[in-house]
Order: structure tokens, then sequence, then C-alpha cells
């Protein structure tokens, strides 16, 4: 096809091939397809050639005649500013105003891959209004420096999709969604938060004999559970608590004193106000204000009570060589039995025993009365007897 150039175009051409430096205001081919090759004479040099209207969409390219390739494409119809390189050398994509070397503008994605193929490993960051996002396609993502051991700072493994993708940091094999090969900080006001069915998380020790330890949340109970070592299997839930419990359930204070259900003010302080003294000894809530239905405990019901308690020796399943001294729970009277009668108190029996203790007390006086009001009957027949002896005597000496 026959091509138009205006004569200042030859002036301006066969300046150039000899080599004389050129300036001018206009430089021009008219034709449907204008072309401009440029061939270095040099062997083993590559020919270029600037062209338009080569592609369908009448786009300008710069052609590589040396290995048959276009490197420089501009489609017709591109946007103002679409690659813009200002004097601080820094370069706009869709703006004529980069503030970074690389600025790009417009709600779209860059996308880098290894090839074309739809299996091709690809990396894209995308900004389309909706969404903000870094996402890999057929690879795995690492983000990393060389200067350290190891230099894997952080490992992404979306293999598997959404909703089982790994990440690793300062390790290349996470085996769970987190995984975090050294410590962990956190400044501030921040929580940890777990939202799950059963949510938990793991305390594992290395080293030969070591166990785990899991603490989860499951059906409103918190337990601290003993698992075999590297996130084994249960062994045994070593602390439960009930989150329907009431406040102040389990109370610590700072003087190590334990409160079940209250603010302790004794070293072991309970809800029912019974405690362990600081000197050791146990001590039953016994106050008037505690108690109602009071009666005063009869002779009869005390002695009875006394006359069914059987007194064994035996020793505890829990520790076969220690000998005890008690009553069974199960054989006791109704009195001093209690509710499950798996158990005795000992305040119980103490009752029993001071009332029956009282009754004999009161016995022994009065029968110590009696003996004494007898003593002196006694004496006082044996003065008579004597008095009248000794008469006797003289009457007969008469």
């Amino acid at each position: 096809m026959k091509r138009k150039v205006s004569i200042l175009s030859f002036v301006f051409i066969a300046l150039l091939m000899t080599g004389v430096p050129v300036w001018a205001a206009d430089f021009t081919i008219s034709d449907p397809s204008p072309e401009l090759f440029l061939t270095d004479t040099d062997l083993n040099e590559a020919d270029w050639n600037v062209e338009t209207d080569f592609w369908a969409n009448e786009g300008f390219d710069i052609y590589n005649w040396e290995t048959n390739t276009y490197p420089f494409i501009i489609e017709n119809g591109a946007g103002n500013a679409l690659l813009y390189l200002d004097a601080a050398e820094m370069i706009g994509i869709n703006t004529s105003a980069p503030g970074y070397v690389l600025d790009v503008v417009g709600n779209s994605a860059i996308r880098l891959r290894n090839d074309t193929s739809a299996t091709a490993r690809t990396i894209m960051m995308r900004v389309d209004g909706s969404a903000t996002d870094l996402y890999t396609l057929n690879t795995d993502l690492w983000i990393r420096s060389d200067t350290g051991t190891p230099y894997h700072n952080i490992y992404m493994n979306p293999s598997g999709g959404f909703t089982t993708a790994l990440v690793g940091v300062g390790t290349t094999s996470p085996q769970q969604k987190l995984h975090v090969n050294g410590n962990v900080l956190s400044n501030g006001n921040y929580s940890y938060m777990a939202q799950s069915v059963n949510p938990g998380f793991w305390l594992d020790e290395t080293g030969t004999g070591n166990k785990g330890l899991y603490y989860t949340l499951d059906g409103k109970v918190l337990q601290i559970q003993r698992r075999t070592q590297n996130f084994g299997a249960f062994e045994a839930s070593i602390f439960k608590l009930y989150l329907d419990a009431p406040t102040n359930a389990l109370f610590v204070k700072a003087n190590g004193y334990i409160g079940f259900g209250r603010d302790p003010a004794y070293p072991i302080h309970s809800s029912t106000n019974a405690y362990l003294s600081a000197a050791g000894q146990w001590v039953n809530a016994s106050s008037r204000e505690y108690k109602e239905n009071i009666k005063e405990l009869t002779v009869d019901e005390a002695v009875g009570a006394l006359k069914e308690l059987n007194p064994i020796t035996y020793t505890s399943k829990a520790d076969p060589e220690d000998n005890c001294a008690g009553f069974i729970a199960e054989d006791v009277p109704e009195i001093v039995a209690t509710k499950d009668r798996k158990g005795l108190s000992p305040m119980d029996i103490v009752a029993v025993l001071t009332k029956v203790s009282q009754e004999q007390q009161k016995t022994v006086q009065e029968q110590q009365k009696t003996i004494s009001q007898l003593i002196e009957k006694v004496a006082e027949l044996e003065k008579e007897v004597r008095w009248n002896k000794s008469h006797a005597d003289i009457s007969n000496l008469k």
C-alpha cells in the first residue's frame, strides 16, 4: 500500500541518516496503516517497527523484528494518562499526578502470574469498591525477609479454599488456622476472642513424659482438660466451672484466702458461713441467725439415738493402711443422719452425747443427794442404836 509522506518528513529522515541532530516541529506519515521502520546496520542488532492500525482495534505498537514480538501496545480508546511518567521518575497508571514510584488509580486489580494458563501461579491485589484484598491462585503466599533464619516470616496456605486455609508465622507447615512459631505479644487494651460451638486453646509442653492442657468452653462449662502430648487425646477434665454458677462462686483473694460463693474473711470461707480458721480449726456455722425451727432435744430422743449408734473400727478404701473408728452413715439413727446418708456431722453426735451426759449428770447429782441423805439417816440410826445399847447395859447392872 502506498504511503503518503510529507516533504518535511523526507528531509527529517535524510538528516537522521546522516547523523546530523535534527529538531523539527512536525514529522508526519499519512497512510491507512502507517509504519516507521528503524533498522540497525550493525550485525546481530534488532530492527524495530513503529506502526498503527495493525491490530483490529486500530491500536499503536512497537514491533521487534529480531524476536518477532510486540513489547509495547496501546489500544485505540485507551483513557487519559493511562501510563504517565513524570519528571520525578514516578509512574502513574490512570493518573497524571503519581505520588509514589508506582501509583495505580481505579476500581481494578493488579495481577502477577508466571504464565497465561488457567493453572498459572498468580498473586492479585484488588481494590474494586467492595473489597480491598491480596490473594493468590494455584500457589501459597510467603511474606518473608531473607535476613533471618528461618526467613519465612509469614506463610499462607490457601489449599482447600477459604474454610481450610492455614497461616503460619515463622513456619512453613502450619497445623491450624494460625500457627505461630515463637512468642505472641499483645500491647494495649485487647482481648483474645474465640467463637465456635466448643471454643478453646491449647498449651502443649514438649519433652519426654510431658502433657498438654486444653482450655475449652463446652455446654456452658469451662474446663481444663489434660491431654496427651502434641495436641493429643483427652485424658481427664481436671477443672470445671459452670457458667450458671452464682457471683463469687470461687473467690481467691490476694492474701490467699479462698471463698466459695462469698468474699472470704478466713483462709477457707464458705457461703454457708462455715470456715477454716487461721489456727487450722474447722468451724461450723452455728449462729442463731442462721437457724429456724429451733427446739430443745429431749432426753428420750437423745438416749434413743445414743442406743442406736453403733461405733465401729474400719480402714478406708482410699488408704487401707489407715485405721479409723467411727460410724456407718447409712446405719445411724434418723436424728443424726444426713439427707443422702453418705456422711455425718460430728456436731449432731456431740449434741446427742451432750444431752445424755447432762441427764446422766443430773441423775448422778440426785443419786448423790439421796446417798448423802441415807448416810445421815444411817448415822442417826447408829447413834440411836448405841444410845439404846448403853441404856440397856445400865439396866442390866441394876
